[in-house]
């Protein structure tokens, strides 16, 4: 290589493509009002909360701890409140299997570690996969309807969606 370098060989400078690939291409896209792929999703991430959003939001502030019971992961960011458990939908708690006896069991120690001051069921007819409380609702999970009965109080049912809070917040 060293012997190419000295032959006549043009080195073309890194800074002059790199400049064109992060500059001037997207200044001449805006300009022509080409779609902008970094974006296109930004409409959907701006849209108003959903009514059963903004009923969590009136009981769980940023911060809290909070258990989401279905599939509806949105509803942490959307209210800013930290999981409970270690994961954002329960659908290892929820579909029959060889391991959900385990999973329900860490389920309800990760809840017993960091007791949640807002729990949502999310089983409900306009919420992603589980949508039958007689098939996925809390009260198919025995210990969780226990400790709802127990140590929380429900607070809205909206839209099917049901927002418990501790009791004594």
């Amino acid at each position: 290589i060293g012997s190419l370098v000295g032959a006549g060989v043009r080195r073309v400078p890194v800074a002059a493509p790199l400049f064109v690939a992060l500059f001037a291409v997207p200044v001449v896209a805006g300009v022509l009002g080409l779609p902008n792929p970094f974006v296109i999703a930004l409409p959907a991430a701006t849209q108003p909360y959903t009514p059963p959003e903004l009923a969590i939001r009136r009981y769980a502030a940023a911060g809290d701890a909070m258990v989401v019971w279905g599939w509806m992961p949105e509803y942490f960011v959307d209210a800013g409140t930290i999981m409970s458990t270690r994961t954002p939908n329960s659908t290892r708690e929820i579909e029959p299997g060889p391991f959900r006896a385990y999973f329900r069991a860490r389920f309800m120690a990760d809840i017993a570690a960091r007791p949640p001051r807002v729990i949502v069921d999310a089983v409900a007819p306009d919420s992603f996969a589980y949508k039958g409380r007689a098939t996925a609702g809390i009260e198919t999970f025995a210990p969780l309807a226990k400790l709802l009965r127990e140590r929380y109080v429900l607070k809205e049912d909206v839209a099917g969606v049901r927002i418990f809070i501790a009791k004594g917040v």
